[in-house]
């Protein structure tokens, strides 16, 4: 995954981060912009996770607002996540980020809530 990440920023100049607990210094989880595909289209994506010893402490939220803001200095138009219906703490923090809903869409073969954020001023992706 990290060899992924690395070609991601040397081909696009941005890509996945590494979140990393302020006090300690431990590795928590990932964040950031990365492209993808839904449905065969291209598309920027907010993926996020937390290690589940460090849940329920705000840092995805934290973290999906600074890629919000990001995205925006980019000059990118939309941005989309993905969630798995169930988990409804991805459900609040996509939510408390700015997106809506649009739809579902399948990914590594499961069922997804498929969301989107319009950025202004962008080109379009």
């Amino acid at each position: 995954m990290l060899g992924e990440d690395v070609r991601h920023w040397a081909d696009h100049d941005f890509g996945p981060w590494a979140l990393i607990d302020r006090e300690g210094g431990s590795f928590v989880g990932r964040g950031g912009l990365c492209w993808t595909e839904v449905e065969g289209k291209p598309v920027v994506e907010l993926p996020w996770t937390i290690d589940p010893d460090h849940q329920g402490r705000g840092l995805a939220t934290e973290a999906a607002l600074a890629a919000v803001d990001w995205a925006r200095s980019l000059g990118l138009r939309e941005i989309v996540t993905m969630t798995i219906p169930a988990n409804q703490a991805s459900i609040r923090v996509a939510e408390k980020a700015g997106f809506e809903v649009s739809g579902e869409t399948e990914r590594k073969g499961l069922r997804h809530l498929l969301y989107r954020l319009q950025l202004q001023g962008g080109p379009p992706i």
